[in-house]
């Protein structure tokens, strides 16, 4: 059995104490977890009860880390684990975090997929194959992409190719043929299927027949 001796304040910029034990030890602690396990001068503690304590406190640690990562902008679950795995926390902490943070509403990977393809489609006009990838890499799960695109109205892929096409013709020069082909890679790139690049450029030939392609 050891006995807290005195707290002290560690870093100023920080959150964290340094307890001074009677055998002389000292260990940091977060602020919120000397509280949380009242810690105070005299207090008794076990090796059993301060490996807990040590626990917990990294457990802020990851805690308050992944709350700044997310701060800084919106991220799904995966990345948050992803990024406090090369912090190095252990898995098990990793797990027990990102849970926390999903269950206290810091983390909602179903309405960041709604988000990400409503910008990435409606705004940045990308094709459903590119966002659909990018979503994938973020780790969002299939039901909640399936939501995602799901609220998306119908056509709306199609007239944003159709928008891209319109908008890059003026500055493309060659034969028709050549023209097309650009065309054809251009939204391809641009994350669009080919059946939707198709519908494209015959929409294009029925509204321009003078300007075929």
């Amino acid at each position: 059995m050891m006995i807290i001796t005195f707290i002290e304040k560690g870093n100023p910029s920080s959150r964290e104490y340094i307890v001074h034990l009677d055998d002389g030890q000292t260990f940091s602690v977060h602020e919120d977890t000397m509280i949380r396990h009242r810690l105070l001068k005299g207090t008794r503690l076990t090796e059993e009860q301060i490996a807990r304590i040590l626990r917990d406190h990294r457990w802020q640690g990851a805690y308050e880390a992944a709350v700044r990562f997310i701060t800084r902008k919106p991220r799904s679950k995966k990345e948050v684990q992803d990024q406090l795995r090369q912090q190095g926390y252990e898995a098990d902490l990793v797990q027990s975090v990102s849970n926390a943070l999903e269950e206290r509403g810091y983390i909602d990977d179903r309405q960041l997929a709604r988000i990400l393809v409503e910008q990435r489609i409606l705004s940045q006009k990308k094709g459903r194959k590119l966002v659909l990838y990018e979503l994938q890499q973020k780790g969002f799960s299939p039901e909640h992409i399936r939501f995602a695109f799901s609220l998306l109205e119908d056509g709306a892929e199609e007239e944003n190719a159709y928008h891209l096409l319109s908008k890059k013709i003026p500055f493309l020069s060659g034969n028709r043929l050549m023209m097309k082909r650009k065309l054809i890679h251009y939204l391809l790139r641009r994350g669009y299927s080919q059946p939707v690049v198709r519908q494209a450029i015959l929409r294009w030939n029925e509204e321009h027949p003078d300007q075929r392609l």
